[in-house]
C-alpha cells in the first residue's frame, strides 16, 4: 500500500497505460500461436500431430 500512496495518480495512470499497451501487444493471436507452437515442440510433437490427435478424439467421443 505504502507505493500506491507514495506514487502520485498521474504516475499510476502512466503506469496502467504502459501495463495495457504491453498486455495488448502480447496478446495477439500471432503470439499466441507462437506460443502454442513453443509448447507443443516442448512436447516433442508438432501442430499437425496435435491437429491430428484432436480429430482422431473428436471422431472416437462418446
Amino acid at each position: 500500500m505504502r507505493i500506491l500512496n507514495d506514487t502520485s495518480e498521474s504516475e499510476r495512470a502512466a503506469v496502467g497505460v504502459r501495463a495495457r499497451r504491453r498486455v495488448l501487444r502480447q496478446h495477439t493471436d500471432e503470439h499466441r500461436a507462437a506460443e502454442l507452437e513453443a509448447y507443443l515442440f516442448e512436447a516433442g510433437t508438432t501442430p499437425a500431430l496435435a491437429k491430428e490427435a484432436a480429430a482422431s478424439t473428436e471422431q472416437h467421443s462418446y
